[in-house]
């Protein structure tokens, strides 16, 4: 599930922008020194390494160096090992210190000169050979960046990558954009990030996700201060569904449009990952001809079949106004609904509907609808390429596309992939929610479509969006790593989605 080094709800996590502006409150309007605030952020950094295997076996380490407060960081936590071990220290600078509180500590670095330590312009770093007990420590540039690197970080960043040694990011590896933007150029690739007082988006989504390796919060002294509804994905125990003297129909039922013919185990998957962590019934709707072919393996599913204009009547028929409903429409789904069954189905109040899978290709032509829908609850969970076409243009920084799709189709939304990000949208408060996760193993067919079914279990469970939201992302996520866990050598590459639906069912209990 969501790896322990994230499950600290009390944590910000905040763009690039409001990190700047944390650091200023702190200091201008809780009149907290600077050059204390960078003092504790290298102490920090300097207890949390001095007693990991890796650093006391690291002969050398280079500290790769900024002309601003992120290379001041460097200089201290370079100071601390300076002061109390024998390594010998390099630094690599882009220029000398720049900032008041940097050439403080570069100056209480200098003391060693001559000793354990030598420095050279960054340009060098390529010629020196590293070695396995070598460590690299980025500290070239934090949170500010916003353009490509250039001659000669880039040059710098593809050597220490290169490099089969330890590699340590501080506040935020060289290159990626806090605020979440993707970025074409390469960036350093870090084992640990060590950052301070809050996540930055960027390290918990695509693309920055990818290169922060494990992230690690050191609180420095920050002062509190408000911001925006974001919290790291956790998770509780799971209310039960089927309850005594209950039957099948409290114990939920989903109405799935979609398994058209050849991609009828879409809908499939969705309906039986409803059914096996605790739903009572999961009905298909389907225009494929030969889909009650699967009654013999899933004699528990119920099927209807016919074309599209059959199913669109069939399907709304079964939407009775005195009963809630859960709605699952578009996993496996070739056809386009028409504008009139999208017109319906939206101005129903009693419907809890969620959107997956085809049918998010063809929405936008119904986007004004959809702002306008009067759902009880609608959820849209696209992958890059649909939210894309959901927008209907090209994103750059998927936290600002899936708050853009959640406004236009007025939903909540959870965008798929590398750390991935739920919009929470309940009338006009919005919540971030980062289930940070890097299961690279999710990426085969069919994980979505259980990922479907397993979020409208928990909407017929929760009255409330967001522990529904919450529970099923957290469950899908553990079932993937307990999936990934009971196989012989531990190989990511071997799981699919039904194993996902049999370890999800024990946690469910």
């Amino acid at each position: 599930m969501i790896p322990d080094y994230l499950k600290s709800s009390g944590i910000p996590i905040l763009s690039g922008k409001e990190a700047e502006e944390w650091d200023k409150f702190t200091i201008y309007n809780r009149k907290v020194d600077s050059k204390l605030l960078m003092a504790w952020a290298g102490y920090s950094v300097f207890i949390s390494i001095n007693n990991e295997l890796w650093y006391k076996e690291a002969d050398e380490i280079h500290f790769l160096l900024g002309p601003g407060n992120n290379g001041g960081d460097g200089y201290v936590i370079a100071w601390h090992v300076l002061c109390s071990s024998g390594k010998k220290i390099f630094f690599w600078q882009l220029s000398e210190p720049k900032t008041p509180d940097s050439k403080y500590f570069y100056n209480l670095c200098l003391e060693y000169k001559g000793q354990k330590l030598q420095i050279e312009t960054i340009e060098k770093f390529n010629n020196h050979k590293l070695n396995i007990k070598s460590t690299i420590v980025d500290c070239i540039f934090g949170t500010g960046i916003s353009k490509a690197l250039t001659f000669p970080v880039a040059e710098v960043v593809h050597y220490a990558n290169k490099a089969e040694c330890k590699k340590i990011a501080i506040d935020i590896a060289t290159g990626i954009f806090a605020s979440g933007q993707f970025f074409s150029h390469e960036v350093f690739n870090a084992d640990i990030t060590y950052t301070f007082g809050s996540y930055k988006v960027g390290h918990l989504i695509e693309p920055g996700i990818l290169y922060s390796g494990k992230v690690i919060v050191n609180s420095i002294g920050f002062f509190k201060k408000e911001f925006e509804n974001r919290f790291i994905l956790e998770s509780s125990k799971i209310i039960p569904l089927r309850k005594a003297y209950g039957h099948k129909y409290t114990s939920g039922v989903i109405n799935i449009l979609g398994g058209s013919l050849s991609m009828e185990g879409a809908a499939v998957m969705a309906a039986y990952a409803f059914l096996k962590i605790g739903g009572g019934i999961s009905k298909i709707f389907s225009t494929a001809k030969n889909i009650k072919k699967y009654l013999k393996d899933y004699p528990e599913l119920m099927f209807v079949s016919g074309n599209i204009k059959v199913l669109e009547k069939e399907y709304l028929k079964q939407l009775k106004p005195d009963k809630d409903h859960i709605c699952l429409i578009g996993v496996g789904l070739k056809e386009k609904p028409s504008h009139t069954f999208w017109k319906t189905i939206l101005s129903m109040s009693n419907v809890t509907l969620v959107l997956d899978g085809s049918v998010l290709t063809k929405l936008y032509d119904h986007h004004s609808l959809f702002q306008k829908n009067k759902l009880k609850n609608l959820v849209i969970s696209p992958h890059f390429s649909e939210a894309e076409k959901l927008l209907n243009k090209n994103i750059n920084n998927v936290r600002e596309a899936a708050m853009e799709i959640a406004k236009i189709y007025n939903a909540s939304v959870y965008l798929k992939g590398p750390g991935g990000i739920l919009i929470i949208k309940e009338g006009d408060k919005i919540t971030e929610i980062y289930p940070a996760s890097t299961h690279y193993e999710l990426s085969t067919g069919g994980t979505g479509d259980v990922l479907s079914g397993m979020i409208c279990n928990m909407l017929a469970r929760y009255n409330n969006l967001r522990p529904a939201l919450e529970q099923a992302l957290s469950l899908y996520l553990w079932g993937a790593e307990s999936a990934v866990n009971n196989i012989a050598n531990n190989c990511k590459d071997f799981i699919t989605a039904t194993e996902i639906i049999k370890e999800i069912q024990n946690k469910s209990k």
